[in-house]
C-alpha cells in the first residue's frame, strides 16, 4: 500500500494573519473604480429620515418639488442638474440621497424599484443646502465633509433628497 504522504502532498498553509492581509489588500483593490480617488469608492451618500428632519429644522431650508436631471461626473459624484428656471443657480449640487435610496452597480436604485443613472429624469422633494448645514460638512475629514468637497459641494452646494418617488 502507498504511503498517504507521498499520494497526497501535503498543501502549505498560510498563517491566518496573511491570509487576512491578502484578502483585504485584494478587496481594496477591487473598491475603488475611479481612478483620480473621487467618490466613485465612497457608496452612496444617504441620510436617515430622522437626521434630514434635524438637519431641515437646523437648516431652515424650504423642501420644494424639483424636476432635473442624475448627472454622474467623471469623478464618480451624483450631482443635479435642473430645469426649474427659479433655481438654475443650484446646477451641478451634489446629492445627498434619502436612506432607502440603495447604489445598484453605477445606478441608482429608488424605493419604486425604478433604476436612475446618468441622464435620468427625476422629480424630487428636496432642499438645498450647504455644505457646512450637513452633518459634518463643516469638518473636511469627516465622511461627509471630505465627500463633499471632492464632488464640489463646497462650491457648488447640495441637494438633500427627501422624497425621490415626488
Amino acid at each position: 500500500m502507498a504511503d498517504v504522504r507521498t499520494r497526497y502532498p501535503r498543501r502549505r498553509r498560510w498563517p491566518i494573519g496573511a491570509s487576512a492581509v491578502l484578502a483585504a489588500a485584494a478587496l481594496a483593490g477591487l473598491a475603488g473604480c475611479s481612478e483620480d480617488g473621487g467618490a466613485g469608492d465612497r457608496g452612496l451618500p444617504t441620510l436617515t429620515h430622522d437626521v434630514v428632519q434635524s438637519v431641515l429644522a437646523a437648516s431652515g431650508a424650504d423642501v420644494v418639488d424639483l424636476s432635473g436631471t442624475l448627472v454622474v461626473e467623471p469623478n464618480g459624484c451624483l450631482t443635479w442638474r435642473t430645469i426649474d428656471a427659479e433655481t438654475r443657480t443650484a446646477n451641478g449640487a451634489w446629492i445627498i440621497w434619502p436612506e432607502a435610496v440603495k447604489l445598484d452597480a453605477d445606478v441608482v436604485l429608488l424605493p419604486s424599484g425604478r433604476h436612475a443613472g446618468q441622464g435620468s429624469r427625476l422629480d424630487v422633494t428636496g432642499a438645498y443646502l450647504t455644505l457646512r448645514q450637513l452633518p459634518g460638512g463643516q469638518d473636511a475629514t469627516s465622511f461627509l465633509g471630505e465627500y463633499g468637497r471632492v464632488c464640489g459641494a463646497d462650491d457648488r452646494g447640495v441637494l438633500l433628497i427627501v422624497d425621490a418617488e415626488a
